[in-house]
């Protein structure tokens, strides 16, 4: 029997309350003292916002998680903290992201890259980009 992803269920954009500053969340998790200083040496982040927590938490319980925000609201944050947690607790795991363009794949490689170096226990751990479509011969 295929397994069907868990959905939460999101309000449509007309159910959407009025836009509003942007407010701190926390995480039902905390992060690692290792992970926290590599966000602040990286990007100098010393907090999350609440939607950055709220989709972090609901990954963390297995749900699949769609966000769409303004650009540098920190939607990278979302996908890159769960993966560092991944490797903390199993520096065997690998992860794969799957970006529309060159450019932003190399753009988030480079980021991850910085958040690794700077993250400490994470200096096996690298990061990689390959092309879509690359031929092999």
């Amino acid at each position: 029997m295929p397994v069907r992803p868990s959905l939460v269920r999101c309000p449509l954009p007309s159910q959407l309350p009025p836009l509003t500053r942007a407010s701190a969340g926390e995480l039902e998790t905390p992060l690692s003292e290792a992970i926290v200083d590599g966000i602040f040496s990286t990007s100098r982040i010393s907090s999350l916002y609440a939607h950055q927590a709220r989709a972090i938490d609901l990954l963390a319980a297995g749900h699949s998680v769609i966000v769409s925000t303004s650009t540098s609201s920190g939607k990278s944050l979302i996908y890159q903290l769960p993966m560092l947690q991944a490797l903390e607790s199993d520096p065997d795991s690998t992860g794969l992201y799957i970006f529309p363009t060159k450019a932003l794949a190399q753009d988030q490689k480079r980021a991850l890259g910085a958040l690794l170096a700077a993250t400490e226990g994470m200096g096996d751990a690298r990061a990689s980009a390959s092309r879509s479509g690359a031929q092999h011969h």
